[in-house]
């Protein structure tokens, strides 16, 4: 973990999980998630969370 990400683990309250060696789950204060892997981060909305696609407009 580069210095940047754990003074925002350690001092601003995010966490993480690491469900496999090269993805990241955080989790903002707000308890926003944020998937991270090699091809980029993106947010998680519950419906992803729950693996289901979200309803359609």
């Amino acid at each position: 973990m580069c210095r940047g990400h754990h003074r925002a683990k350690t001092h601003a309250g995010w966490s993480y999980e690491r469900p496999a060696p090269t993805v990241y789950l955080w989790t903002s204060p707000s308890a926003h998630h944020y998937l991270v892997t090699p091809a980029g981060t993106r947010a998680l909305h519950p419906a992803d969370e729950a693996g289901t696609d979200p309803p359609e407009e």
